[in-house]
């Protein structure tokens, strides 16, 4: 699942205004947030509620928790059928200055010309290593490994109530326990462990992976439903009864483990060289994949298709007489900022080990507090 916060409503409007309505309607409004922090053998140590509907007045609007799936169809849905065309795979591309385009290429031959080129193509993208390089492809791992699943909230009735999340740290640095709300009937979950903490076999297998894979996935490790993980799950997690509520729930086929991780920042996300003209541009998770520690990922990633629309139609025109133009000016408003929301995701991992020194933890939340507020407090076109 998905938590769609302020910032991501006011990319959705910019995008189209049907959008959040219909988003609204597939998802889950959150009214709670809980947090517990317990001790290594599962002692509940500390807890704290809030009422998550303040958001509207701090933020502007409401968090929703919407399923992927149904956030797919969402999206989908405003998306004219004759323009998605599958099956096709980059090869290269090449600036055509005196036709004004770009010229595609993909491996099975078929050739396209655009007036301009996004590459929009995830973790992996082909468009992004054609761009900046092998070198900004290669992997980050974080350390932390993480396991989720959507199950039928009537299968797990102790993890949340409706419209609330509930959010665990469990004594080891980066291990917790998030479930929530999804909506339509349904409950999201998540486990995270630091690499350190796996037990062996797995360790065993990120040894053998290799470190500088294209994707966050690797042969060695992550997927769906790798067998013995649900046990594996159960021991690490025994002490705490909402981790075993949730596995117990879960077919092991619909487990899916992955090793969090990310890509260096890149400040340029346009190709301006004579193979690009200016007129090939990265975004979303081709630009910036986060560590989704801050569920930021998507709602970045809105935020992008919308300020490129809005920099296309004030640089370019209907016309798009200056697409060059306009990309550089989607990328100046664009990269500042997610930089500094990548790096925070990173930084601030699910499960942290907060500081028993008073002065540094206080700073650490008022660092943490001031980074949240600039990133919610996003609205599409007011820079």
């Amino acid at each position: 699942g998905i938590m769609v916060s302020a910032n991501g409503w006011s990319a959705l409007t910019a995008i189209d205004p049907s959008l959040p309505a219909m988003m609204r309607a597939r998802g889950a409004r959150i009214v709670r947030q809980s947090v517990r922090a317990c001790a290594a053998d599962g002692t509940e140590l500390r807890s704290f509620s809030m009422d998550a509907t303040a958001f509207r007045e701090r933020y502007g609007a409401e968090q929703y928790n919407v399923g992927w799936a149904r956030a797919h169809e969402v999206l989908a849905s405003v998306v004219p059928e004759d323009a998605v065309h599958c099956g096709c795979r980059l090869h290269s591309y090449r600036d055509d200055a005196e036709a004004g385009g770009v010229d595609v290429t993909f491996e099975d031959g078929r050739h396209v010309r655009a007036s301009l080129l996004v590459g929009a193509d995830g973790v992996g993208s082909a468009v992004r290593r054609l761009l900046a390089g092998d070198g900004a492809c290669r992997t980050r791992y974080s350390g932390q490994l993480l396991w989720n699943a959507i199950v039928p909230s009537s299968a797990v009735p102790n993890a949340h109530a409706d419209g609330e999340v509930e959010f665990t740290t469990c004594g080891s640095d980066g291990q917790a326990i998030l479930a929530f709300d999804a909506g339509e009937g349904e409950t999201s979950w998540y486990l995270t462990l630091r690499e350190g903490d796996a037990p062996e076999a797995v360790r065993s297998r990120l040894a053998s992976a290799d470190a500088t894979a294209d994707t966050t996935a690797d042969a060695a490790f992550g997927g769906f439903g790798r067998p013995g993980v649900r046990d594996e799950l159960r021991r690490i997690f025994a002490s705490w009864p909402l981790a075993l509520e949730l596995l117990d729930a879960t077919p092991e086929e619909q487990i899916f483990e992955r090793r969090l991780a990310d890509r260096r920042t890149l400040r340029r996300w346009q190709d301006k060289s004579a193979r690009g003209g200016g007129r090939v541009v990265l975004m979303g998770d081709a630009a910036h994949p986060m560590i989704p520690s801050q569920g930021q990922g998507t709602m970045v990633t809105w935020e992008d298709a919308a300020e490129l629309a809005a920099c296309i139609e004030a640089r370019a025109g209907d016309g798009l007489l200056d697409v060059p133009a306009a990309v550089d000016a989607f990328v100046e408003r664009r990269a500042r900022r997610c930089a500094m929301v990548q790096r925070f995701s990173r930084q601030a991992y699910m499960g942290r080990r907060t500081s028993t020194f008073f002065p540094r933890k206080m700073l650490r939340l008022l660092r943490s507090k001031g980074k949240i507020d600039q990133i919610y407090g996003y609205k599409v076109g007011d820079q």
